[in-house]
């Protein structure tokens, strides 16, 4: 069980860094201010 847990948090880990990279940068996310 303690075994079943540890795979799955690693594959949680996994995603999380998947999902990371496929997102856009923190910069493009944030509203150009206007001038």
């Amino acid at each position: 069980m303690q075994i079943r847990l540890i795979v799955d948090h690693q594959n949680h880990r996994n995603t999380q860094l998947e999902l990371s990279k496929k997102r856009p940068p923190v910069k493009l996310l944030k509203p150009i201010p206007l001038p």
